[in-house]
C-alpha cells in the first residue's frame, strides 16, 4: 500500500491548484520534493503519473519539471514519469534537456511501446517548436511524427501533426523526407474517430484537424465545437490547439470562417481557469475587423453569443496605451476616458489614466515625470501622444493613480460601461486585466483572473499567470470597468480572514471617483 504521507502532500497539490492559489501549490510541491529525497516515502507509479497530468491541466509546468525530475531523482524508472518530465522542459523552452530524455526514452525502449511512440511524437512537437521559432527542423519535425503513424496507422493522432506540417511545408516550400496523401490520411484519420464509441476531447481535436487538412472547413467548425464543449476539455487541451492553429495552421490572416476558429478557442480559454490570451496589435486588429453578423452564419445563434462577448473584449484594447520614456519601451499602461466622466472640471477633455507609481510628479513615487513620459497606443496606428500635465494624483501608497492631460485631443470612439457594483463574490466569479504584459511591447493580454475578494477601495484577484500590467484597466464578465490594476505576484495579507494569498491588487473605480470627487 502506498504511504499515506504521500498522498497527504499529493491532496495538499490537489486543493491548491483546483483553488489556484499557485503560492500554495509551489509550498506543497517544494514540500513533496524535499520529502522525496528522504526514505519512507512511497508512491505507486499511478500515484505520480495522476500527479503529474494534475500539473499539466493546469499549464504548471515549471512544478511539473520540478516534481517528474524529484520523482526520477528518487529512483523512479517509470517510462511515462520521464516523458512527462520532457514535455515539461519543452513547454519550458529547454530543448536540449528535453531531447537527451526522448533520445534516451527512444533508444531503450521496444520500438512498439505506448510510450516509445509519445516519446516519438513530442520529439516531433519539439522541432516543429523549433521550426516556428526559429524556421529551422520542420523536416524533424515531420520525419518524427510520420515515423510514429508509419509504423503503427492506429497511432491516428500523430497523423494531425503530420497533416498540418505537410500542409505548412508546402506554404513554406520546404522539401519532406517522404511524400504523403493529405487528403487520404485525412480521410483514414477522420475515419478512426468516427468509430470510437466515445471519443475523447483530444480525438475530436484530431478530427477536426484532418478536416482542415482535407480542405473541410464546415466539418472542422463542428468538430472544433465539440471540443471546446467536451466535459474534459481543459486550458492546456485548449491552449494547446489555439498554439497549432496560430503557429503551425497560421489562421490569423485567414479567411473569416477558418478565422473565427481561433476567436471560438481564444473565448473558450478566457472562460476556464488557467487560461490567458495573448495577442499582437495586428492580432486584434484583423480579429475586430470581421462583421459579427459572418459568424451567425458560420456557427449559428448560441456559438455568436460567446464571438460576441470575446470581440467586446478585444474591442475595449482601443483606449489601451503602453507608457515609457520612448515609443519601444514600456513602464506601464494606461488608458482614455472623457474627462467629464471623472470631473466637470475635465469636461470637453480626454485623459489618461495610470498608477502613480508609473507617472507622477512627486518624488515620493519614485516614478517617471510626467514631462519625460508618453503613450504608445498600438490599436490606433502608432499614435504617439505627451503629457500636458498632471490633472490629479493620489499617492502610491493610497490610491496610486495618476490622471494626465493629454498634449492633443484623441477622439473616443468607444467608452467603457462602468459597473454599478462588484460581482458577486463566487468561486466563478471573473475579473478581467487587459494591458501590456509588464509594460511590454506589441502584446495585449487577456488574463482570467479569479475574484479573490474586495473592500470600498481595492480589489483582489487570482491569476494563474504572471502578473499583469500596471495602470490597466479592470473588467467584469461583462467587460465593465471595476478598477485598474496596480501590483500583483506577491502575497497579500488580510486578504481572506486573516490568510495570507498569492493575489493581485486592484484600486476600485469607485473609490478613485469619490477621491476626485473630494478632491
Amino acid at each position: 500500500m502506498p504511504n499515506p504521507q504521500f498522498h497527504d502532500y499529493a491532496d495538499r497539490i490537489r486543493k491548491a491548484l483546483v483553488a489556484y492559489k499557485k503560492d500554495e501549490a509551489v509550498r506543497a510541491c517544494r514540500d513533496l520534493v524535499a520529502a522525496l529525497t528522504k526514505a519512507g516515502v512511497q508512491f505507486t507509479e499511478t500515484d505520480a503519473v495522476d500527479l503529474l497530468k494534475l500539473l499539466r491541466s493546469h499549464r504548471y509546468f515549471d512544478l511539473m519539471r520540478d516534481v517528474s525530475d524529484a520523482f526520477i531523482s528518487s529512483g523512479m524508472s517509470n517510462v511515462t514519469v520521464q516523458r512527462q518530465h520532457a514535455q515539461a522542459l519543452i513547454e519550458l523552452g529547454d530543448f536540449g534537456s528535453s531531447k537527451n530524455r526522448l533520445d534516451s526514452l527512444i533508444s531503450t525502449l521496444p520500438s512498439d511501446h505506448p510510450e516509445s511512440y509519445e516519446a516519438q511524437g513530442l520529439l516531433g512537437r519539439l522541432h516543429k517548436q523549433r521550426y516556428v521559432n526559429a524556421s529551422a527542423d520542420l523536416q524533424n519535425a515531420f520525419a518524427n511524427y510520420w515515423a510514429v503513424y508509419d509504423r503503427d496507422r492506429s497511432q491516428y493522432w500523430h497523423a494531425a501533426n503530420v497533416l498540418a506540417l505537410a500542409k505548412l511545408a508546402v506554404r513554406d516550400k520546404v522539401r519532406l523526407p517522404v511524400p504523403i496523401d493529405i487528403k487520404l490520411i485525412a480521410r483514414d484519420v477522420r475515419n478512426a474517430v468516427k468509430k470510437l464509441q466515445k471519443p475523447s476531447h483530444w480525438d475530436i481535436a484530431t478530427s477536426a484537424e484532418a478536416a482542415l487538412a482535407a480542405g473541410n472547413i464546415v466539418t472542422a467548425r463542428k468538430d472544433y465545437l465539440r471540443f471546446v464543449e467536451h466535459k474534459e476539455t481543459d486550458a492546456f487541451a485548449v491552449g494547446s490547439a489555439l498554439r497549432q492553429l496560430n503557429e503551425v495552421w497560421q489562421l490569423g490572416g485567414a479567411p473569416v470562417a477558418r478565422r473565427a476558429l481561433i476567436q471560438l478557442l481564444s473565448s473558450k480559454l478566457l472562460h476556464l481557469k488557467g487560461g490567458e490570451v495573448e495577442l499582437s496589435g495586428k492580432q486584434i486588429e484583423s480579429q475586430l475587423s470581421v462583421n459579427t453578423g459572418e459568424y451567425q452564419k458560420i456557427y449559428g445563434a448560441a456559438a455568436t453569443v460567446t464571438l460576441d462577448w470575446y470581440l467586446k473584449g478585444l474591442s475595449r484594447c482601443e483606449n489601451i496605451a503602453r507608457i515609457g520614456r520612448d515609443p519601444t519601451r514600456g513602464i506601464g499602461s494606461g488608458f482614455l476616458m472623457k474627462g467629464e466622466r471623472l470631473s466637470p472640471a475635465w469636461k470637453d477633455r480626454t485623459v489618461l489614466v495610470t498608477n502613480a507609481h508609473v507617472v507622477s510628479d512627486d518624488p515620493s513615487d519614485e516614478s517617471t515625470s510626467h514631462t519625460e513620459a508618453q503613450a504608445f497606443f498600438e490599436r490606433r496606428h502608432g499614435l504617439v501622444s505627451r503629457f500636458t500635465e498632471v490633472l490629479w494624483s493620489s499617492k502610491k501608497t493610497e490610491l496610486d493613480t495618476t490622471v494626465l492631460g493629454l498634449e492633443e485631443e484623441i477622439e473616443i470612439t468607444m467608452e467603457y460601461p462602468i459597473a454599478r457594483a462588484m460581482p458577486v463574490n463566487t468561486p466563478e466569479s471573473r475579473i478581467y486585466v487587459i494591458g501590456h504584459p509588464g509594460g511590454g511591447t506589441l502584446s495585449f493580454s487577456l488574463q482570467d483572473n479569479e475574484l479573490v475578494n474586495y473592500n470600498d477601495a481595492h480589489i483582489w484577484y487570482r491569476t494563474p499567470t504572471e502578473g499583469g500590467s500596471s495602470g490597466s484597466p479592470i473588467f467584469n464578465s461583462q467587460w465593465e470597468l471595476v478598477g485598474v490594476h496596480h501590483k500583483g505576484g506577491a502575497p497579500v495579507a488580510s486578504v481572506i480572514n486573516g490568510e495570507s494569498v498569492e493575489a493581485n491588487e486592484g484600486l476600485r473605480w469607485s473609490a478613485i471617483r469619490k477621491a476626485i470627487e473630494n478632491h
